[in-house]
């Protein structure tokens, strides 16, 4: 299975991690019932992205507690 392009949020750019965190939830029915699709992914539950204007910003930065990415690149194609 190929992922298909998201449609962004308006903070959200429509590719890189944010892009990827939107096809992961929609594939993971756990994280469907835990991030609502409505809000942008800086809003996500357990999700912590770089500061705007830093080296990291717009990039996950840190893991969330609630859950664990998957195992191998594999997983979410």
């Amino acid at each position: 299975m190929v992922l298909q392009a998201h449609k962004a949020k308006p903070n959200e750019p429509p590719f890189g991690d944010c892009a990827a965190l939107r096809a992961w939830r929609e594939r993971c029915p756990e994280l469907r019932a835990l991030w609502d699709d409505s809000v942008d992914v800086t809003e996500w539950q357990g999700v912590t992205l770089g500061e705007a204007g830093g080296a990291d910003e717009g990039r996950v930065v840190g893991p969330s507690e609630y859950c664990s990415p998957p195992t191998s690149s594999n997983a979410l194609l």
